[in-house]
């Protein structure tokens, strides 16, 4: 989730009906829960809404742990985008409320409140008056409607403009430093140049709604200890305290993709500026460099279907194996085919099109990246964020920061998944379709000729999808159209 700039007049307008939510902490039940023992670290909990019945506009899985504020459990969305902590807290909950606005604005929304100090808990490590966002009202999607209760910020923004809360604390004449984000204040503790977290974000195929996940705070994931000789990737330097570094090249199936020029100022000829974010449910890319991706799969086509919107976007056949590879550091990392594309059914002809994850943007982003990087791209590797500090009172901004990186997809195994995963899937909805049909000749879904070919389909990187087309993938009911906000603002 990337903080509100002035670029917020190029959102997108699926918001723009969005109204202030006075809310108290009401959780809603989950739909899917997964969780996992983690040794020293916590899990992080993969959270949907596993309805199928969903427009294009249809992308809302959130990454979550549990943490403790003053001895009562909420469950926070962890954003490697933001730097703030913010809660809705029941009625009667007991902490230092200071009265003092604050205001954290996203792409997707604004999130109203008040600066409150607590305890904080987050597995074994525990911070006696941290700040945080009392929220009041709250116009950001996909969070409260989860059942979920606020978020905890992990980008490298340190105790910088970048916080709303430390900017609200230097308007009222305190020290900023107390308004230190959760992540520097447990490095305080234990100071070292080495401080970092561990993240991985588990990719979930067609048929499943969630996956889990581990977050480890200066201890690797016994699971991925790998990591530790892999490359440390220096931050760009022009991140603006965010996790940025560069792209090499990608390839599909081999074949290499030619990079458009960056839009950041002073990076490397020939490469790109990829922004991590697990605020992100998928990735946004330039607009050539996805047509460069998908023209190479066998079988896409960049074209409208009215149910989905529209504008034009990429389609490609249902059972596609294909490969996309890309070098960071020098290594290379596949990206799942089942992360390429998603399954969504025509209302009209019950017929399955499978539609891109990854949007395109022509318009070059004013804040420091070329790719935004979310699930879709970090479910394919362990992801090691240093952050090269020590403490709160020198990390106005980030020095020494990398990140290490370990992939999680293996090429041959993920080509043979992709295609029994979606050969399963679409024997269902054709079984499904004719069912729910009795029969009828336009109700029966051609499954295996749009898996074979493909169909064309409209834009998910436009405004709202004004189809009702019935998603049949894996995370369910959301907002696809999220991913294009990102391109300018990130949620």
């Amino acid at each position: 989730m990337q903080p509100r700039t002035l670029a917020r007049a190029l959102a997108l307008s699926f918001f723009a009906g969005c109204h202030a939510l006075v809310v108290q902490r009401t959780p809603a039940p989950i739909s899917s829960f997964v969780s996992r023992a983690q040794g020293a670290g916590v899990t992080l909990q993969a959270i949907s809404n596993t309805t199928r019945s969903a427009t294009l506009d249809a992308i809302d899985i959130r990454y979550a742990t549990n943490i403790t504020v003053n001895g009562q459990n909420f469950r926070v969305v962890v954003d490697t985008g933001s730097v703030d902590l913010w809660l809705v807290t029941p009625p009667g909950f007991e902490f230092q409320d200071t009265g003092i606005p604050v205001s954290n604005g996203y792409g997707g929304g604004v999130v109203n409140g008040t600066l409150g100090f607590a305890t904080v808990e987050l597995g074994p490590y525990s911070v006696a008056q941290q700040a945080f966002n009392n929220a009041k009202s709250v116009t950001l999607g996909a969070i409260l409607d989860l059942g979920l209760d606020g978020l905890i910020g992990m980008s490298t923004s340190g105790i910088g403009d970048a916080s709303s809360i430390v900017q609200s604390i230097r308007l009222a004449n305190m020290n900023t430093t107390l308004g230190a984000p959760f992540i520097l204040n447990v490095f305080a503790q234990t100071p070292s140049p080495n401080n970092f977290v561990g993240i991985s974000l588990a990719r979930t195929d067609d048929q499943e709604g969630t996956a889990d996940a581990s977050f480890t705070i200066n201890e690797v994931d016994p699971s991925y200890t790998a990591v530790q000789n892999t490359v440390k990737v220096p931050l760009a330097p022009a991140n603006i305290g965010q996790w940025d570094f560069h792209v090499e090249n990608f390839t599909l199936d081999g074949t290499p993709i030619e990079l458009p020029l960056s839009s950041v100022p002073g990076a490397p000829s020939g490469q790109l500026v990829f922004r991590l974010d697990t605020g992100t449910p998928t990735a946004i890319v330039p607009q050539s460099l996805l047509d460069g991706i998908y023209r190479l799969i066998p079988g896409s086509q960049f074209a409208v279907v009215p149910f989905l919107g529209p504008q034009s976007m990429w389609t490609v056949p249902c059972n596609m194996t294909s490969i996309l590879e890309m070098t960071i550091g020098g290594q290379q990392f596949p990206i799942h085919p089942l992360d390429l594309s998603d399954v969504f059914m025509d209302p009209e002809t019950n017929v399955p099109v499978c539609a891109s994850l990854i949007s395109g943007q022509t318009t070059p982003t004013i804040q420091g990246f070329d790719i935004l990087a979310g699930d879709t791209f970090m479910r394919n590797f362990y992801s090691v964020l240093n952050f090269g500090l020590t403490s709160p009172q020198n990390a106005s901004e980030s020095t020494g920061a990398f990140v290490q990186l370990l992939p999680q997809t293996n090429a041959e195994k993920a080509a043979q998944d992709a295609g029994s995963v979606r050969a399963a899937l679409l024997a269902s909805l054709s079984s499904s379709s004719s069912s729910s049909t009795s029969g009828s000749p336009t109700g029966s879904a051609s499954a295996d000729a749009a898996g074979a070919t493909g169909s064309d389909s409209g834009s998910h990187h436009g405004k709202n999808g004004a189809g009702s087309g019935r998603r049949a993938g894996a995370w369910g009911v959301g907002m696809l159209v999220l991913m294009a906000m990102h391109v300018f603002l990130g949620l």
